[in-house]
């Protein structure tokens, strides 16, 4: 059960935690003379009933603290950590456009690294020029009627260098990055069974090796996103389109699975399913046109039959995915099952979130912003993660971490019960970085209380400050804290 802290100026939502202390069991007995520190010990502050706001503090200055958490023996204070719900509910628009102004359809965003970035769509030739784009090396290519690649070393600034997939490979749907060569996944047909090419060198203009079919997708859906993970697997986030006439619902779906692959070439298996928000099947089925089975040489239909599913189903897709720390990230698009009133059309879809810390359990919707078709990417540039899609409007966060904390540790070193030494105050958050080698995973730091050297402690108290106003209309949601200690050789080792 989520722990959610709230403080602002004009309210205050709070509520005390408890702890418990989890770490390995107390050494055992190993001889005086090479009886070794005991491991540290972490305590784990969460759930729904703990935090208390002091008395005798103004509303917008509020402080919300735990209780004393006393130590079976006096110890040594080592760290103190803070986790955030990971609803990811601070984005913003971005100040303009980031794609260049000639990119058409649905970006793909790669951002290999600190200073290497890539974006990929079709190429307006006649649209307005753009003084934010120059023309590189394979610019001068014929554009084949695929995908283009642009550069930039600063998100602002990009270099165009000519197509990386033609008029077949056309509708791409995401990329990745392994070993200085680039996975490009595209769709044949549209909306239908991921196929791949791959590209090592982006720069010339020039199309890469097209490996064929990557995923023999039974649901007849796609619209896939790529994920490399820590263990080198890849994973594509896709849509299946067994409940839903897809024609009729923006080629979006409720269900979405994974497919994974130990390198990106072998075949794609099945292992899960990442979003569920099937309705009650009615056990009766239906049938639908597809308008781009057709181009495909050894198919004889067209014809597409799903399972019927009442009431109307909200839908998603277009999956972009990104892991940050522990935590799975989702964003697609989203049309609810009532259409918003007076947002005729795809003017009342949104860019959905979703997040996971585990690709095997269900990705819990957390949010929604945004108006009009997305068809999002997602990715971490220049210390601030970008979500850009084919509206009017991109946007930018500065990561899951809601700003606004500060905190400050106290610790009884006489063991009356009472607070001896503080900390100071101190603004705490996570920082994020590239992990090395990963386009899609990014590093966190986790947000930290500066401890110094401080006397053994009975026990120790943590009070945090949460100033909704400067991070409005987010709020910080403090859902753990943890606290390191180091217990002291036992006095009675033998």
């Amino acid at each position: 059960m989520r722990s959610i802290v709230c403080l602002s100026v004009v309210a205050l939502c709070t509520s005390c935690l408890t702890g418990h202390v989890q770490g390995p069991p107390a050494n055992e007995a190993l001889g005086e003379a090479t009886a070794p520190s005991p491991a540290p010990q972490t305590l784990v502050i969460s759930g729904q009933d703990g935090l208390a706001v002091r008395a005798g503090q103004a509303r917008e200055e509020g402080v919300l603290s735990t209780s004393l958490i006393a130590f079976d023996t006096p110890s040594d204070l080592i760290a103190v950590r803070f986790k955030q719900a990971p609803d990811w509910n601070n984005w913003v628009p971005a100040p303009q456009k980031v794609a260049p102004r000639n990119l058409l359809d649905a970006p793909v965003l790669l951002a290999i690294g600190p200073g290497d970035y890539w974006i990929f769509g079709r190429r307006d030739q006649n649209g307005i020029p753009d003084e934010r784009v120059s023309e590189g090396a394979g610019s001068e290519q014929p554009g084949l009627g695929g995908y283009h690649a642009w550069h930039s070393s600063d998100m602002v600034h990009w270099t165009h260098h000519g197509p990386v997939t033609d008029a077949r490979s056309r509708w791409v749907t995401s990329a990745e990055h392994k070993d200085g060569a680039v996975y490009i996944y595209y769709d044949y047909p549209n909306d239908q069974d991921p196929h791949l090419i791959i590209d090592r060198d982006l720069r010339d203009g020039r199309i890469g090796e097209d490996m064929g079919l990557a995923f023999d997708d039974p649901t007849h859906g796609s619209d896939a996103g790529v994920l490399r993970d820590l263990d080198g697997r890849f994973h594509l986030f896709f849509e299946d389109y067994s409940p839903v006439n897809a024609r009729r619902r923006a080629w979006d779906s409720p269900l979405a699975g994974i497919a994974t692959s130990s390198d990106g070439l072998a075949p794609f298996t099945f292992s899960a399913f990442a979003v569920d928000k099937r309705t009650q099947p009615t056990g009766e089925t239906g049938q639908y046109r597809h308008p781009h089975w057709h181009l495909h040489p050894d198919w004889d239909t067209n014809i597409a039959t799903y399972d019927i599913h009442s009431p109307r189903q909200d839908v998603f897709g277009d999956w972009s995915a990104i892991r940050i720390g522990d935590q799975y990230y989702l964003f697609g698009d989203y049309e609810p099952a009532a259409p918003v009133e007076n947002l005729p059309g795809h003017k009342s879809m949104q860019i959905a979130r979703f997040t996971s810390s585990d690709l095997g359990e269900d990705f819990e919707l957390v949010g929604a912003f945004g108006s009009g078709h997305p068809d999002p990417t997602v990715g971490f540039a220049e210390g601030q993660f970008y979500l850009i899609n084919q509206t009017d409007h991109d946007y930018v966060s500065p990561g899951p971490w809601v700003g606004g904390v500060s905190a400050r540790a106290g610790i009884d070193t006489s063991g009356n019960g009472q607070i001896d030494v503080w900390t100071r105050w101190q603004s705490v958050q996570e920082t994020y970085s590239h992990a090395q080698g990963f386009s899609r995973v990014v590093s966190v730091r986790p947000a930290e209380l500066d401890v110094p050297d401080l006397p053994a402690a009975h026990g120790v108290k943590v009070e945090l400050r949460l100033d909704c106003a400067e991070t409005a209309p987010a709020c910080p949601e403090i859902e753990r804290l943890e606290i390191d200690y180091q217990p002291p050789v036992s006095a009675h080792t033998q």
